[in-house]
């Protein structure tokens, strides 16, 4: 869960400053609909391929590679420069990574319900899924107050004319804070131990239990 609040950011920092950015960096607000549209489908897509990807690999493993592929193409538009068209399509690739890791989180989600329930008697999935819907708020929070501190730090102010500090600075909190993120989401899950066939004998334990009580 706080892997998921940590990654959450990067859409949440993007999302909060994609005007400043479309207006300030590329010089066109009408930008801020084709950020969108690279959201949408970058997220579609890394959504619709993690399920496979969870059939044939650990989730934990499949986290932390999207982590790792979502920083660097995060980044790359940051190092390398170019103008609109390739940043789009790193910015899509990097949400496609961001749609993996929210199946792929979810679902260790449920792998760590089954265990509470395995150790210690009940399921919790009220408790995990409400707390989960408060940290969603809480990295909403958390960008809104980061992009706050970032116009500050700028001496931002409405309708000023671009210049190097701003421009670097709208770049910073699009491709550098959100590639930070994604490597910083890892963290967490150096502390979450599962393995897919401890899950499995988790899972027949409890159908056990459950066929018993009937």
């Amino acid at each position: 869960m706080v892997s998921l609040l940590v990654v959450n950011m990067v859409n949440n920092l993007r999302q909060v400053a994609q005007m400043f950015f479309a207006v300030y960096v590329w010089g066109d607000s009408s930008y801020v609909t084709y950020i969108g549209l690279s959201l949408v489908v970058g997220m579609i897509f890394g959504m619709a391929v993690c399920p496979a990807l969870i059939r044939r690999f650990d989730k934990k493993y499949i986290f932390i590679t999207a982590c790792v592929a979502g920083s660097v193409s995060s980044f790359l538009p940051f190092a390398v420069g170019g103008g609109p068209v390739p940043g789009l399509i790193l910015l899509g690739v990097s949400f496609a990574f961001t749609g993996v890791t929210t199946i792929s989180s979810t679902s260790m989600l449920m792998d760590a319900i089954d265990y509470a329930e395995h150790k210690l008697g009940f399921r919790g999935e009220g408790v995990v899924f409400s707390m989960n819907t408060f940290l969603n708020k809480l990295s909403s929070t958390i960008s809104k107050g980061l992009l706050g501190v970032s116009l500050t730090a700028m001496h931002y102010v409405d309708n000023m004319a671009p210049n190097e500090t701003v421009q670097t600075g709208f770049s910073a909190i699009v491709y550098v804070v959100p590639a930070v993120c994604f490597l910083l989401a890892i963290l967490p899950l150096a502390f979450y131990r599962l393995r897919p066939a401890q899950i499995e004998t988790i899972r027949a334990e409890l159908e056990n239990r459950r066929t018993a009580e009937k």
